[in-house]
């Protein structure tokens, strides 16, 4: 099985998103920095679990190829809603009530 990628557009934004497997989905969230993005994250723990679950690693708003907002939120508490509200859209897109959540250093905050 082959890691996909597509793009989802929800709300104002498109994300980017990498995804493989089946099975009970777990949503991986990146970190920040230089080149992050879903895939430059994870491209290692989704072929490694995408045998038992349905592995989702979108890039984040204002990362990789995703949405770049013009003007950008201003402060962390703007990002951190865009974000949220961002990966909520995906999981109800794609009609997922319920995921397992996996955070890199940014990626860990917003999971919580």
């Amino acid at each position: 099985m082959t890691m996909e990628r597509t793009r989802l557009k929800t709300g104002i934004v498109e994300t980017s998103l990498c995804r493989q497997g089946t099975g009970d989905p777990v949503l991986f969230i990146h970190g920040s920095g230089p080149g992050a993005g879903g895939q430059s994250n994870w491209q290692l723990a989704l072929p490694a679990l995408g045998d038992r679950f349905l592995c989702l690693a979108p890039d984040l708003v204002g990362y990789d190829q995703s949405t770049h907002p013009d003007p950008a939120p201003r402060g962390p508490r703007e990002w951190m809603r865009l974000w949220v509200d961002q990966l909520i859209g995906l999981l109800d897109a794609l009609n997922i009530e319920k995921a397992h959540l996996v955070g890199n250093s940014l990626g860990g905050a917003i999971a919580l």
